[in-house]
């Protein structure tokens, strides 16, 4: 049961390696982890059967 006056809060995180992209370039690093924080969450969304887009 969510209280009436509580925050509900998420964190999504997403990781990669230095080794996994060309010349150790930081940006494409972190366009690496990004996207796999964005693939993680859309599988958790997928998977638990919830649209949140819906709750907007």
């Amino acid at each position: 049961m969510v209280e009436k006056n509580s925050v509900l809060l998420s964190a999504s995180y997403g990781y990669a390696r230095i080794d996994e992209v060309e010349d150790n370039d930081i940006s494409a690093l972190s366009k690496l982890a990004d996207k796999r924080m964005y693939i993680a969450k859309s599988n958790y969304y997928s998977n638990i059967g919830h649209d949140r887009r819906k709750d907007r």
